[in-house]
């Protein structure tokens, strides 16, 4: 996430965030020389990275019996009831 230019952190309360409340835009880089070998894998991976391009952050920290999109490795392709939780502290 960029706001004019300039890289978001994960954590809004950073003292270094430059993006408290505006972001501009965000981009999504694919390397081409490690290419996932399924098209399940591509689509989890496209999908965690939305997710930080919407703000959030890696969730390692989330039971096994709460699984999340942003959890490594990447293995879920939709959002969670975790994630969406999340995404609703961020953007009430």
């Amino acid at each position: 996430m960029y706001n004019n230019g300039t890289p978001c952190y994960s954590n809004p309360s950073a003292s270094n965030n430059t993006c408290t409340d505006t972001v501009s835009y965000a981009a999504i880089y694919i390397n081409e020389g490690t290419v996932p070998s399924t098209a399940a894998k591509k689509s989890a991976i496209l999908a965690h990275e939305i997710g930080h391009a919407v703000g959030l952050s890696h969730t390692l920290d989330s039971p096994a019996s709460t699984p999340s999109m942003m959890n490594s490795p990447v293995t879920i392709n939709s959002p969670t009831t975790y994630d969406v939780n999340n995404l609703n502290a961020i953007y009430p």
